[in-house]
């Protein structure tokens, strides 16, 4: 989970698999602190949000972004329930097992 080397070459294959464009919005959804997202704003991507359940892991990623100087929008929330609008993003990436850990199965 804190391997960059490993993120660097994942985001590699989703660049391969997506249309992702610089000037798309994304959503990393269950993103916690958001390391494709600052791999992505590495590469110029300018319109990125994390939404994530957990406020420690949001706190890791805003600070990560800052000293990076990457701009990332960091959201807590519950992923069952977000209050975007179905047009607001132009991707959704769920990229983990993170819908698994909710705390009641259904």
């Amino acid at each position: 989970m804190c391997d960059e080397d490993l993120t660097r070459r994942e985001v590699d294959v989703f660049r391969e698999l997506l249309p992702l464009r610089e000037k798309d919005r994304v959503l990393d959804l269950c993103g916690g602190q958001g390391r494709h997202s600052l791999e992505l704003g590495s590469r110029g991507f300018a319109h990125l949000t994390v939404f994530d359940y957990s406020a420690a892991l949001l706190r890791v990623g805003r600070q990560n972004a800052e000293d990076r100087r990457v701009p990332i929008r960091f959201v807590k929330g519950d992923a069952r329930r977000t209050s975007f609008g179905p047009d607001r993003f132009d991707h959704v990436l769920i990229l983990g097992n993170s819908l698994g850990y909710l705390q009641q199965p259904e």
